[in-house]
């Protein structure tokens, strides 16, 4: 292993790696990179939409050249979606589930990975910032994902990335590969990520949408200061919105991807 680690070094410092999109002649090299990397097993049907750019999804590989072929080194599967599309408890938590934000997109990141002869190199960083330029592209409102709570690395890599911690979600992932952390454990944690809006690259539209945000939020402010005041005169309805800087513990059931 130790000797394929030096090869696949030696290679990458004769020639530099380059990204593009996935393409279908990467598909057995990102099911085995997957399949070594990552405790869920992946439908084929996964597979086969990120290597075509099918089902929404958008893609950024980090390849070099092994003669005349290509060799994968690292990837980054992500999906945009419209937000109306997107799972409901998702947009309470990232604080956009305000109808004026129904028809934006969003960008729900599944996988990054990079195999480990090349890591330390920063080119996890560079599919992230790339999958970024193409959501700015793409118009999309946010950025978020989900990781596993014992994935430690890919914590650390989204923080040192900008991204903050929104919600543990208890029981999230179902996983019966027999790769994960304790085999005889089918249920575990996910931490929800998101990107930071930037408001200096919103527009008008956007920053009214924000605003019905910060008000759907005060009523809910409202409403617990009504209910623990006896008599009070304050009636609050129609509250929409947790808020995006808050971290709720809540329990969730979801089979999902691993984002990290």
């Amino acid at each position: 292993m130790q000797d394929n680690g030096r090869i696949l070094n030696a290679l990458i410092q004769e020639q530099a790696l380059y990204y593009r999109s996935l393409v279908p002649s990467d598909l057995e090299a990102l099911r085995a990179a997957h399949q070594a990397l990552f405790p869920i097993d992946y439908e084929d049907s996964f597979y086969q939409a990120a290597v075509r750019g099918d089902q929404s999804i958008v893609s950024i590989a980090a390849v070099y050249r092994n003669g005349h072929k290509e060799e994968l080194a690292g990837f980054l599967t992500a999906r945009v979606c419209c937000l109306r599309e997107c799972d409901t408890t998702d947009r309470v938590l990232l604080g956009l589930n305000s109808s004026l934000l129904d028809a934006y997109s969003a960008l729900y990141i599944l996988t990054v990975g990079v195999l480990e002869p090349v890591r330390h190199r920063g080119i996890g960083s560079k599919l992230l910032a790339a999958i970024l330029e193409q959501a700015k592209e793409r118009g999309c409102y946010s950025v978020y994902l989900h990781v596993i709570d014992y994935n430690a690395a890919a914590i650390g890599f989204y923080k040192r990335n900008r991204f903050q911690e929104i919600a543990l979600l208890h029981d999230f992932y179902y996983i019966g590969s027999g790769r994960q952390l304790n085999p005889e454990q089918t249920r575990y944690n996910a931490y929800l990520y998101a990107l930071p809006l930037e408001l200096s690259d919103a527009s008008p539209f956007q920053l009214w949408a924000c605003f019905d945000i910060l008000v759907s939020s005060f009523r809910r402010l409202l409403a617990r200061i009504s209910w623990t005041i006896p008599g009070t005169f304050l009636k609050v309805r129609h509250l929409r919105c947790f808020g995006a800087m808050q971290k709720p513990d809540i329990e969730m059931g979801r089979d999902r991807g691993e984002g990290g």
